[in-house]
């Protein structure tokens, strides 16, 4: 089973972990150690990075990390000298 690249360093699975560990160890067995590609966290982390992910952002809020998306790109592009993926 393949695990997400960004596991160490999700701010989401970080703040879990913190407040809610049984519901963070839950959220790291069924996504982020095999489906975290349907994961809002990860998508974001590959689109902007992982400083971008939002400690409240939930896996399943595809419809908020896609606003979070478009708002990272449309600001990369407004301030040229920002590299994508910056983690």
């Amino acid at each position: 089973m393949s695990e997400c690249p960004n596991l160490q360093s999700c701010p989401m699975l970080q703040q879990a972990t913190k407040s809610l560990p049984a519901v963070a160890n839950l959220v790291k067995q069924q996504i982020c150690q095999g489906a975290y590609g349907d994961c809002a966290c990860f998508r974001v982390f590959v689109a902007l990075g992982s400083r971008a992910i939002p400690v409240d952002l939930y896996p399943t809020q595809h419809e908020r990390a896609t606003a979070l998306i478009a708002e990272g790109i449309a600001r990369q592009q407004r301030r040229p000298g920002l590299l994508p993926n910056a983690a």
